[in-house]
């Protein structure tokens, strides 16, 4: 089960060394039952079939997905800055 598509809550982003991460509220899911995809500026979670998108916040449209892990309903999606996107410093 995921949070209504629209519900701002259990979503938040964190920034983190190298990049970010955003956390999802994913009750009842099981790492096995478990997809992610990118679609254009969006995130596309599914759990058993069902699916949710989520409009990824502005600096995370730059960014691309290295990594996820479940925790306790609590999805966490690592995201690294796209190197062709973010310009050096």
């Amino acid at each position: 089960m995921l949070a209504p598509a629209g519900d701002p809550a259990g979503l938040d982003v964190e920034r983190v060394d190298g990049g970010f991460v955003l956390g999802l509220d994913v009750p009842l899911a099981r790492r096995e039952d478990l997809e992610l995809g990118r679609r254009g500026d969006d995130l596309v979670v599914t759990v058993s079939g069902r699916s949710r998108v989520v409009a990824l916040p502005g600096a995370l449209t730059r960014c691309q997905v290295a990594g996820a892990a479940l925790r306790d309903g609590r999805l966490a999606v690592r995201f690294e800055p796209d190197p062709t996107l973010w310009p050096a410093r």
